[in-house]
């Protein structure tokens, strides 16, 4: 007899992804979107697997693996998806058994635990599936674009009025959805900033203490860019930022420690300096694609190494961020008077440290800088 698996997936696109592939390996998989109905078809039948991305709209992914365990407390549930850490923990409290997550191309992951999980052998599964690699990546880019034009928007009309904290669940929601359906596909540029824009926007969501014009503003350009780097003529041009060399300089320790882990969060190696001086000898010597400079800097200022950084030819475009907890008019003029191509304002969000380096970094490669 076959074996059955429920799948719990909002997305349909995702849902149709994983029903083929899963059909392929000779399951029988029934699927829903939504954890009430999800809860109803476990008690009617149950599976031998529940698979379950969390991210839900009527019902909290948590929420509905505590009704599956409330019917049965051996059957196991696979979480496969890539999430927040509070959200990692709530899965587990619940009652997950696993939580699978992969930044690109997580089906063999999958399959690899459910060959250990049933004692069987899938090799070759692929070659029974229904669509080709083609297929699905036409279904990504087609899916992901409308539902950029719904993200977009809740994102600007969250910006408007920052009175409505549901509008940034709907915007996590719809990054999340197209960064799982980039990494099932193997488009790691467009996996890496979507899941950088959903941990911020996640991050938001849950601590709305950290909202404010700069973390907006970022998010909001970062949703904009989207647009553009879903264009398949741009798909092409883009590389994995990982070879991207970052520089740092602020006099603050603490600042290069709190941009370095950021970077590093982002899959983004990082060098940094204390001054001016040290910085300007490290970048005759090195190419960076990114740029941070803190404004306020002892002996040459923020604005005067920008400029003389734009001396050196390896740097001329290379984009530069400036540092500041003043972001002033001022600033913002002197930013762009100075040869910056942007500023993010202090004290750190890091998720937003993240989404500004890849949208830069990008741009960089885009030449659009």
């Amino acid at each position: 007899m076959k074996k059955r698996i429920l799948l719990i997936n909002e997305d349909p696109m995702m849902s149709q992804f994983l029903r083929d592939k899963l059909g392929a390996c000779d399951f029988e998989v029934e699927g829903t979107g939504t954890g009430f109905a999800a809860i109803e078809l476990f008690k009617a039948n149950k599976a031998d697997l529940v698979l379950i991305d969390p991210v839900l709209f009527t019902m909290d992914g948590p929420s509905a693996i505590l009704g599956i365990r409330a019917i049965s407390h051996a059957t196991p549930i696979f979480v496969f998806s890539n999430l927040p850490r509070t959200m990692v923990r709530a899965c587990e409290k619940a009652g997950a058994t696993k939580i699978l997550s992969a930044p690109v191309n997580p089906l063999p992951m999958l399959i690899a635990e459910i060959e250990t999980l049933f004692q069987t052998n899938l090799e070759g599964y692929e070659m029974n599936t229904q669509n080709t690699d083609e297929f699905w990546l036409a279904s990504c880019m087609s899916a992901s674009m409308a539902t950029l034009k719904s993200m977009r928007l809740a994102a600007y009309s969250y910006a408007k009025t920052r009175s409505n904290q549901s509008l940034l669940y709907n915007v996590f929601r719809e990054a999340h959805q197209i960064s799982q359906r980039a990494a099932s596909v193997g488009l790691l540029a467009i996996q890496k900033i979507t899941a950088a824009i959903e941990m911020l926007v996640y991050d938001l969501y849950e601590m709305p203490e950290q909202i404010n014009d700069s973390t907006v503003r970022t998010a909001v350009q970062s949703i904009d860019f989207l647009g553009t780097l879903l264009e398949t003529n741009n798909l092409v041009r883009l590389s994995d930022p990982a070879s991207s060399a970052v520089f740092a300089v602020d006099d603050e320790a603490d600042a290069l420690d709190t941009i370095a882990g950021a970077m590093d969060m982002a899959g983004l190696k990082t060098s940094t300096a204390l001054n001016g001086t040290d910085a300007m000898g490290i970048l005759q010597d090195v190419d960076f694609k990114l740029i941070f400079v803190d404004i306020g800097l002892p002996g040459i200022s923020g604005f005067d190494l920008c400029k003389q950084a734009r001396t050196i030819p390896r740097h001329q475009k290379t984009p530069i961020v400036f540092l500041t907890g003043m972001a002033t008019f001022q600033n913002r003029a002197l930013s762009t008077l100075s040869g910056g191509n942007d500023f993010i304002g202090k004290p750190f969000n890091l998720y937003e440290l993240g989404v500004k380096a890849l949208t830069w970094i990008y741009k960089g490669q885009l030449g659009l800088v």
